[in-house]
């Protein structure tokens, strides 16, 4: 079973410096609110695979919901999560599962001619989730807690947990890999709260992030899709 450790971030010109403590990790309050000046703009659209991409004033897209079971089949013809699901998400997978989906996505959409002009899928970094978690809520997510329990993750979006930038499942359902890699023991950075969250830590927004290896994995944690700009068209 994965066992999450977590780390105590600050967020330094953009990239995240971490020291290792016993606990959450937390982003430092005096680090300004990334997420205020980030809006949807015109070029919403949804790709092959029935992917809604959202985008952002910051020039990339992100997915409005997490990846569903359905989606990763189409893509890698395998669905290895534990609680299936057609429209649930993807999960017990690695990080670099996520990564393969996200390349192997990239060249469908281009081969179907559906890729934006110098875009590519890829993994967000902990920077964007900081920018587009925006205002998301506990309320109505998918973790445990004022009375609520549950016995896996539920169908992507049907939670009612919703941001100002129509994102879903931000704060809950499966946590969700990033692109970022610790320095520090070269593991993969995971962000957002899990259908079975333990610790009322772990639901602060703040305090979601957590990593793990290269060959870890397990069913609380699966992943988002961007579309980022790799050069200008």
């Amino acid at each position: 079973m994965l066992i999450k450790k977590y780390i105590w971030l600050y967020a330094v010109a953009g990239l995240c410096v971490g020291l290792f403590v016993l606990g959450g990790c937390r982003v430092s309050r005096k680090t300004p609110d990334p997420s205020q000046n980030v809006t949807v703009v015109p070029g919403t659209f949804k790709n092959s695979v029935g992917m809604t991409m959202v985008k952002l004033s910051t020039e990339y897209y992100v997915s409005k919901y997490e990846t569903c079971q359905f989606e990763f089949e189409l893509v890698m013809g395998y669905n290895p999560s534990k609680y299936s699901g057609t429209n649930h998400p993807v999960e017990t997978i690695t990080g670099s599962e996520a990564e393969e989906f996200c390349r192997r996505l990239t060249q469908r959409e281009r081969e179907n001619g559906t890729l934006p002009e110098g875009y590519v899928y890829d993994l967000p970094t902990f920077a964007q989730w900081m920018e587009y978690v925006a205002d998301a809520s506990l309320d109505n997510a998918v973790v445990p807690g004022a009375g609520k329990t549950f016995g896996s993750h539920q169908a992507v979006g049907s939670s009612g947990e919703i941001n100002r930038l129509g994102l879903y499942d931000l704060r809950g359902n499966v946590s969700e890999y990033t692109k970022d890699v610790s320095r520090y023991y070269n593991s993969k950075i995971i962000v957002g709260a899990y259908w079975n969250t333990h610790r009322k830590d772990y639901l602060l927004k703040n305090n979601q992030c957590s990593f793990t290896s290269a060959t870890e994995k397990d069913c609380t944690t699966g992943f988002r899709c961007v579309l980022i700009r790799v050069n200008t068209p």
